[in-house]
């Protein structure tokens, strides 16, 4: 009895893990094509540059408005008609220097980046890495469980396989 216990444990471990040495379940898997994932993450990497570069014009628009204001006497040191003649000057300058248009410009560009992040979750996994991949975004993203329910989708659908290979047994 002692060695049909090693013996069951190589047995289970080779059904469990034959499949994957095969690659099995891969090949059985009603799997996406991957083209439309990886589609996914171009489009992400696309609107990730976009961000950042839509953050690099307004973080330069930005710097160029402050040193074109700096220094100047504090606001509440002013008398009401020079308040009001520093707010059209500071319309003014953050018109000169885009940094409105480079606000509303990084906004457009994360919410795309966003839009995309969500369209790479929400497209079927075609294999167990690019699961993982979609953890490690929604990770970076900062997103929440909540988020992940495509993820768990794609573990159910990739895990079917080996589920089926344990059924029956006892």
């Amino acid at each position: 009895m002692g060695t049909a216990i090693p013996t069951r444990r190589a047995a289970l471990g080779t059904l469990i893990a034959a499949p994957f040495v095969i690659g099995a379940p891969v090949a059985a898997l009603p799997s996406p094509a991957a083209g439309a994932f990886e589609q996914a993450l171009a489009t992400l990497e696309r609107a990730k540059a976009a961000h950042y570069a839509a953050i690099e014009t307004m973080d330069a628009a930005e710097a160029a408005f402050y040193a074109a204001c700096q220094p100047r006497q504090p606001m509440a040191e002013l008398a009401d008609s020079e308040r009001a003649a520093r707010k059209q000057a500071d319309v003014e300058a953050r018109q000169r220097f885009g940094v409105d248009e480079a606000l509303e410009m990084e906004g457009l560009a994360g919410s795309a980046a966003c839009d995309a992040l969500a369209a790479v979750l929400a497209t079927p996994a075609p294999d167990i890495a690019a699961v993982v991949l979609k953890i490690e975004l929604a990770r970076d993203g900062s997103l929440g469980i909540d988020d992940l329910a495509p993820v768990l989708a794609d573990l159910r659908r990739l895990g079917a396989p080996l589920a089926s290979v344990g059924a029956g047994r006892s």
